[in-house]
């Protein structure tokens, strides 16, 4: 059964978790980028990194301008600070895994991104994508 971006949003709002991991596949224009990376939220990211985002999005059943209204309303400085060391520490462990591994992928980033899925989380919240060849 497939749950939209937003209803896992609703859902991990609704049982008050204390976290949100969103697990994603990476996707990418580019062939030979082999990795994973984790994002946590704002409404700016570099140009890659909103390409990513509007990909992701596309899915969305809402426009992300609209969510974006509501993630100006539920940002708080502490929040972005706790989903920015959630991200890290994800990506930490990931890159340790990928280290162990005889795979060419790499640790990639840890980056801020206007994701769906993280916009009206009422927890700290972090996407991570990582490709299905690592």
């Amino acid at each position: 059964m497939f749950i939209s971006l937003e209803e896992r949003t609703y859902i991990a709002n609704d049982i008050k978790a204390d976290l949100l991991l969103s697990i994603h596949a990476n996707s990418s224009p580019y062939p030979a980028v082999r990795g994973s990376e984790t994002y946590y939220l704002d409404s700016a990211g570099s140009t890659e990194v909103m390409e990513v985002s509007a990909r992701e999005n596309a899915t969305a059943r809402e426009k992300v301008s609209d969510r974006l209204e509501l993630m100006k309303i539920g940002l708080d400085e502490k929040k972005m600070e706790e989903s920015r060391i959630f991200a890290e520490d994800i990506q930490d462990s990931l890159s340790r895994l990928v280290e162990r591994s005889a795979s060419s992928a790499q640790s990639r980033r840890v980056s801020r991104a206007p994701f769906v899925v993280l916009v009206g989380a009422n927890m700290p919240s972090v996407l991570t994508a990582a490709c299905r060849y690592c």
